[in-house]
C-alpha cells in the first residue's frame, strides 16, 4: 500500500525553515539589536505567498540575511554580552568598526538582518556552541571555492564583492 505524501503548506515550510535552518539570533540592521527566531517568524510571515501560487516557494527567498565570517582580531571583537547590553553600539576600536562596516555593507544588499560569529553566539552556552559548529560544517562546501572566509550573502550563498 502506497502512502500519499502530503505537501507542506508554505507557512509550515517557512516556520520549519526559520526554527531549524537560520541562526538562533540575527542583528536587525535598523537598530543593531538582536532579533530571535520567533521575531523573524513574526516579521516575515506576511511575505510568505499563499499555497497554490504560480511560482515555487522557498523560505530562503523570504528570509534574507548577510553573514560576516572573517579572521578574529586578537582582542576587541564585540561579544554577545556587548550586543545584549548595547555596549557594542557605543564602543570604538577595530572590532566595533569592522562590525559597523559589515552592517553598512549588508544594507547595500537590501537585507534587513545580519549574523556575525563574534557577537551572535552566546559562548557561555555549550548548546549554542555545538550547534554553531555543526552549522558551519553544513555551510562550508565539501570542495569548491565558496568556503566562507569573507563577507557573503546568505541568500544562495553569494559572495559580496
Amino acid at each position: 500500500m502506497h502512502r500519499r505524501i502530503k505537501r507542506k503548506s508554505n507557512l509550515d515550510w517557512f516556520d520549519e525553515y526559520v526554527m531549524n535552518e537560520i541562526p538562533i539570533r540575527l542583528i536587525r540592521l535598523s537598530d543593531m539589536k538582536f532579533f530571535g527566531r520567533g521575531d523573524v517568524k513574526k516579521h516575515f510571515r506576511g511575505f510568505v505567498p499563499e499555497d497554490g501560487s504560480r511560482w515555487r516557494y522557498s523560505p530562503s527567498d523570504t528570509v534574507k540575511y548577510a553573514i560576516l565570517s572573517h579572521r578574529w582580531l586578537g582582542e576587541g571583537e564585540p561579544t554577545f554580552e556587548d550586543m545584549k547590553s548595547a555596549k557594542a553600539l557605543k564602543a570604538s576600536g577595530p572590532g566595533s568598526e569592522k562590525l559597523k562596516n559589515f552592517c553598512e555593507k549588508a544594507r547595500e544588499y537590501n537585507v534587513e538582518f545580519a549574523w556575525s560569529d563574534t557577537c551572535c553566539i552566546d559562548k557561555s552556552s555549550s548548546i549554542e556552541l555545538s550547534k554553531r559548529s555543526l552549522d558551519l560544517h553544513q555551510v562550508a562546501p565539501r570542495k569548491g571555492p565558496r568556503t566562507p572566509t569573507t563577507q557573503h550573502c546568505a541568500q544562495r550563498r553569494q559572495r559580496c564583492p
